[in-house]
């Protein structure tokens, strides 16, 4: 591929990009207000419109859950703050995926430091030796 070739490349990967954009915006508009006004990012791929929440609050799990969104259990990220995921498949047919970060903890549940060992490996390389 020469250099013409390959700046054409980006030129109609960055279109395909800009369509998906306005895709998204299009199916966040048809979303209820409570879900558009969340502060986080959105991105469609292959169909799936993939929301993350930076800041959720019991009342906007409350909102996602009535637009049909099922969340998994809470999990607790690398930053040390509880997450959760969820999907469902809008009437439109768009499957919607929703990660919401820094929910408030599960009742009974806290987080705790621990330690794990962990095994690494790297790579040991010996000179040839010349033996003439």
């Amino acid at each position: 591929m020469n250099l013409i070739e390959s700046a054409d490349d980006q030129i109609n990967l960055m279109r395909r990009w800009l369509n998906e954009a306005k895709e998204a915006r299009e199916l966040l508009e048809e979303l209820p207000t409570e879900v558009k006004e969340l502060t986080g990012s959105a991105s469609l791929t292959m169909g799936v419109l993939s929301i993350t929440v930076y800041k959720s609050t019991v009342e906007v799990i409350q909102a996602l859950n009535r637009l049909g969104v099922v969340f998994s259990k809470a999990e607790v990220s690398y930053s040390n703050s509880w997450y959760t995921t969820g999907e469902v498949t809008l009437a439109t047919g768009v499957k919607l995926k929703i990660v919401a970060y820094n929910i408030d903890a599960p009742l009974n549940c806290h987080i705790e430091e621990y330690k794990e060992t962990v095994t690494r490996y790297r790579s040991v390389c010996e000179e040839a030796v010349d033996e003439g």
